[in-house]
């Protein structure tokens, strides 16, 4: 027996894909960055399959081999100032202020597990088992708990009543009475880090998961912020924090709880204070509960609840006063209406638990490479519209490559004729099995038979089922001719049947979940319930994304012209942006991705209204974080991927009219990096390797980069997966002689009187570089 990296299940020796959770026993690490599954941590501690990294640390399934549990490992890896190159353990940290950053991370991620850890059993605290000092860096071993986040319980609408809602906040605050003397503040509670286990128990998770990293003297600035629940001294870096930042959080929590609403901003609060009190919404909030809810949402925290203490002999008091904030004139000076957009990252692949296996992986990218086009001849001459599948298999066999190596995808396009080519996409990654790429073979491609593509057909008779096909179910790519689209725009519903493929019917059903996600599939009168799969898995979505993948596949390739389907999808909240807002905007690029706002609701009036009160950023589901940039932060918009977004038009997001039909809007920058002398050849190697990006040269790994060309263009910014770069490098300058004898002095004029500084006095001439030590990859001189 053995046991199974992706579950901690013991399966037997012979099983390849674990019968419990269908992990593949040969997988290797999913990111060279990450730990291989079964390395040993502590002696004891056995890594498992990787579950999320919010670039701040890396969460894997584990198991104690000596206490025989399953447990969660957190291990402390900024993606900033660290990476780990593929088939080591040891953790690379850059040098320099990355290096004193990550120290300063390191030291505080280590020290306030320990103190957790001496917590033992305290009530709505998650356990902290160990911390470890190993591989250059430090783990946090926490328990594994079964159950759901209450951010899983509020999105199905669920609203507590008041005094349901105090004992749970309750138990929290208990907790945190034990925390807070030990210096430790959360700085991010929120329904994503409070977990409710199948016992019913109460757990706060992750103290210190997004705390940001840095010095007195960093220039770096990393945090990630929960609109609506963080107080408004978290957008200041020099805001101070302590009780009082827990306090206003979970005072927040409890709100959304008995109102159903996520409180305003804090910053927008600071400006102007709008926020509706919970009696003048039906809750049935007693006078005295309410009063000390709003004491605790007081904005500035010299108005606010001191301490977990205060607010929880508050909440429990029959006679609790309400602390009045009288302020004719804020002193907007002290928050910046632009503030928000000085904020990292807010929402952006935030860690929801460290001691539960909660999200999946965020890939950040299509698989789709299309780099090779200028090389490869057969993709030059494929054109939308202008061939068929049956011409591009003869041009395919024609060049001498194996029409197994080709994947055929049915689109339905009423606007092209059956069998139309519409898209290619290369599936080699733009590297053959023996490590050239095709840029690099030229001539001797046609021996090679390692080239693999996907190719998107029109169809009106039948449609491929795929993954990425079931997961944005109606493609409005499809409704393009004039009758179609006057029938949607008379429908108002662009989830109407008129533009689906024939067989193929859709149903609404419930607005439980956000409009579009499927809940049903039925066909040939069998029927694939997803709400119930995801139900099941609540608590371990891998999962369940494992099993709807499982049970969707029996309808991969279907002909729905034999067999008929129908969709039930769920008719919940969704975004939009008026198009006056949109135009309010301008240009998008260059944006942080938290500071563009849409219109988030179920309630069509709400969007017709342009409800401000309804305004929020995007979900991290509707961009993607793919681009590294020479130029802008990380969380920058790069690219506007909706066509009605691009073209100032509004957006509806029940229409998606992504580029990949994949329902993202933007394109954002993953993370930055300067062309400056600290810039190594391994630096960038690191950055292209992790964001999918190929880089060739033959310079040393501590050679100074120059200049970077971009799939052969000199002057771009940005670089995703699939493309190529190249580089101009020298080697690092030589350090200048010690001087052996006492330098001579000056004296420095100083504004002090009476006083002068000595300052050596440089030496004349110096030296000159040789010229021709350095070409780019090119080879040509720089």
């Amino acid at each position: 027996m053995k046991i199974c990296m992706g579950c901690m299940n013991q399966v037997s020796d012979n099983d390849k894909i674990c019968p419990a959770c269908g992990y593949d026993q040969s997988n290797v690490r999913e990111k060279s960055y990450y730990l291989d599954p079964g390395t040993i941590i502590g002696g004891k501690f056995i890594v498992g399959k990787a579950l999320e990294y919010g670039g701040y640390t890396v969460k894997y399934l584990g198991f104690d081999a000596e206490a025989q549990h399953k447990v969660i490992i957190s291990e402390y890896l900024p993606s900033d100032f660290s990476t780990r190159s593929d088939g080591e353990s040891e953790v690379t940290i850059y040098s320099g202020d990355a290096y004193e950053q990550f120290s300063h991370g390191l030291e505080t991620f280590l020290n306030e597990g320990n103190k957790i850890q001496q917590l033992a059993d305290t009530q709505g605290v998650a356990k902290v088992y160990d911390c470890i000092a190993e591989n250059d860096t430090g783990y946090v071993i926490s328990e594994y708990l079964v159950g759901t986040t209450l951010k899983e319980v509020l999105d199905t609408g669920k609203v507590y009543k008041p005094e349901e809602a105090k004992q749970f906040i309750s138990q929290i605050l208990i907790g945190l009475m034990k925390v807070h003397p030990l210096d430790i503040i959360h700085c991010d509670i929120a329904p994503e880090t409070i977990f409710i286990t199948e016992q019913g128990e109460v757990k706060l998770l992750d103290f210190g998961a997004t705390r940001y990293v840095t010095t007195a003297n960093s220039k770096s600035l990393a945090i990630i912020l929960k609109q609506g629940y963080a107080p408004e001294e978290q957008y200041r870096s020099q805001g101070k924090r302590g009780p009082w930042t827990d306090v206003y959080a979970l005072a927040a929590v409890m709100y959304r709880m008995i109102t159903g609403k996520v409180p305003p901003e804090s910053v927008d609060r600071a400006l102007s204070d709008e926020i509706t009190e919970p009696s003048k919404l039906n809750t049935g909030i007693s006078q005295s509960m309410e009063n000390a809810l709003m004491n605790a949402l007081n904005v500035y925290q010299d108005d606010r609840t001191k301490t977990a203490q205060e607010f929880y002999k508050e909440l429990n008091s029959s006679d609790t006063k309400r602390r009045k904030v009288k302020r004719a004139k804020r002193d907007t000076g002290k928050m910046p209406i632009w503030v928000k957009g000085l904020v990292a990252v807010v929402g952006v692949a935030v860690i929801a638990g460290g001691a539960v296996v909660i999200k999946g992986l965020h890939d950040g990218g299509s698989s789709n490479q299309g780099a090779t086009q200028e090389k490869f001849k057969i993709v030059s001459e494929v054109k939308s519209g202008d061939m068929t599948i049956a011409d591009f298999d003869k041009e395919w066999t024609d060049f001498g490559l194996k029409k197994g190596n080709r994947t055929v995808e049915y689109r339905y396009d009423p606007n092209n004729a059956e069998g139309t080519v519409l898209e290619y996409n290369d599936m080699t990654n733009d590297v053959l099995k023996d490590g050239r790429t095709l840029d690099e073979v030229n001539s001797d491609i046609k021996k090679n038979r390692t080239v693999y593509a996907n190719v998107i057909v029109a169809s009106t008779k039948n449609v491929t089922f795929s993954e990425k096909w079931l997961k944005n179910c109606t493609n409005t790519r499809w409704a393009q001719s004039a009758s179609v689209k006057k029938r949607i725009k008379a429908s108002k519903d662009v989830y109407m049947q008129s533009y689906i493929p024939d067989g193929v019917s859709l149903k609404k059903g419930d607005d439980t979940q956000a409009y579009g996600t499927l809940s049903k599939i039925i066909y040939d009168k069998n029927m694939i319930d997803l709400d119930a799969i995801r139900k099941k898995y609540a608590s371990d979505t891998a999962k369940a994304d494992s099993e709807i993948k499982k049970q969707t596949a029996k309808i991969n390739g279907m002909d729905t012209s034999k067999k008929k389907i129908q969709f039930i999808y769920h008719t919940g909240a969704y975004y939009t942006m008026s198009k006056a807002n949109c135009k309010r905007y301008g240009t998008f690029e260059g944006k942080s991705i938290s500071s563009v706002k849409f219109v988030y609701s179920k309630n069509p009036k709400d969007h017709k209204t342009g409800n401000r009160a309804r305004l929020r950023t995007l979900s991290s589901d509707k961009y993607s974080s793919e681009y590294v940039s020479f130029r802008y932060g990380r969380g920058t918009i790069v690219k506007v991927l909706s066509k009605s977004l691009k073209n100032k038009k509004g957006y509806d997001g029940r229409n998606d009219d992504s580029e990949n039909g994949d329902g993202k809007l933007f394109a954002t920058v993953r993370s930055h990096v300067s062309i400056n002398s600290s810039l190594t050849v391994a630096r960038l190697k690191r950055y292209a390797s992790n964001a999918g990006a190929s880089l060739g040269t033959k310079y040393p790994d501590n050679y100074i980069v120059k200049k970077v060309w971009v799939n052969g263009k000199s002057n771009v910014t940005e670089f995703k997966q699939g493309d190529r770069l190249k580089i101009s490098a020298e080697p690092k300058p030589t350090p200048k002689p010690v001087v052996t004898k006492r330098p001579e002095t000056v004296t420095k004029p100083s504004g002090n009187s009476g006083s002068s500084n000595s300052t050596p006095k440089k030496p004349s001439g110096g030296s000159s570089k040789k010229k021709g030590d350095s070409y780019n990859d090119f080879g040509q001189q720089p």
